[in-house]
């Protein structure tokens, strides 16, 4: 199988969005700093090996100079094609930048002033419901600063943002909101946040796409239902991938695979030897 990174001296691959209709959109950095560095994104068909360099002054961002971008791949259902986003910081503002497949070209979606976007850690954007989710802070005179999801409109090429649910349970005061960390996930046709903290994880679920009052708490658990005590990477990501019929959910964590009974309570590892679910490879 042919692949884009097969002859290259990788720094760094990423994922940059969801897997879309058999496709996959990735960053790599290769080369030798300095001396013939090579970050490039690429649109990749793991299925029949094509794949497809995207030329442009918008190269890909490794993630240790480039927390401020932002990327996503999704597909336009109005046009049939294939978009890749990529938001980044400017000159005071965020620039947002679209390229479009089947036109093999970049163009310019406008610029933001009242997004920000986390420094902790660089996720790609989820595609659900026709768009891209980055998690964010929007600020705005009469509102301040508070926690949302952007969410980039493929179709319309616009940004808009998604609240958070109200009722989202504090870190206790000695622990402070720095050792709180959320995720935005989906689950079926649902977005969906995970809210993780030292002591548990709550997982919350947008019954109704876009309506802030139809989020509700699907389930909490605490670590003490973990087969294994949990580690600083366990803690800082837990993101649920899929409901089985037998009431267990498959969680992904930054190390493995895990799934939580909402019956018992208990959760255990999945046995994956030699497989990463992070959606990164680094190499020495």
């Amino acid at each position: 199988m042919d692949y884009p990174f097969r002859y290259k001296n990788i720094k760094a691959l990423e994922m940059l969005g969801s897997s879309c209709n058999g496709l996959i959109c990735l960053g790599i950095a290769s080369g030798t700093i300095g001396v013939d560095d090579d970050n490039s994104i690429f649109i990749w068909n793991p299925t029949t090996g094509e794949y497809k360099k995207i030329e442009s002054e918008c190269d890909f961002v490794v993630e240790y100079d480039g927390y401020n971008f932002r990327y996503g791949f999704g597909h336009d259902n109005i046009i049939e094609d294939y978009k890749v986003v990529k938001i980044g910081k400017g000159s005071g503002c965020f620039d947002v930048q679209v390229y479009t497949l089947g036109l093999n070209c970049w163009r310019s979606g406008g610029s933001v002033k009242h997004y920000k976007f986390s420094r902790r850690r660089r996720y790609p954007g989820l595609l659900l419901k026709g768009a891209l989710h980055w998690l964010g802070r929007v600020t705005t005179v009469q509102e301040g600063s508070s926690e949302v999801i952007v969410a980039f409109d493929v179709s319309r090429e616009r940004l808009i943002h998604l609240p958070f649910p109200d009722g989202i349970t504090a870190p206790p005061q000695e622990l402070g909101n720095d050792d709180r960390y959320t995720i935005v996930g989906g689950l079926g046709d649902c977005l969906c946040l995970s809210v993780v903290t030292f002591l548990w994880i709550d997982i919350w679920v947008m019954r109704e796409y876009g309506v802030q009052e139809s989020w509700i708490k699907q389930f909490t658990f605490e670590y003490g239902a973990w087969d294994a005590p949990p580690s600083s990477s366990r803690f800082s990501f837990c993101k649920p991938l899929w409901f089985f019929e037998n009431s267990e959910i498959l969680l992904d964590t930054f190390e493995d695979l895990l799934l939580y009974d909402m019956k018992t309570g208990r959760v255990r590892t999945v046995n994956m030897p030699d497989i990463t679910t992070s959606g990164k490879l680094k190499n020495e």
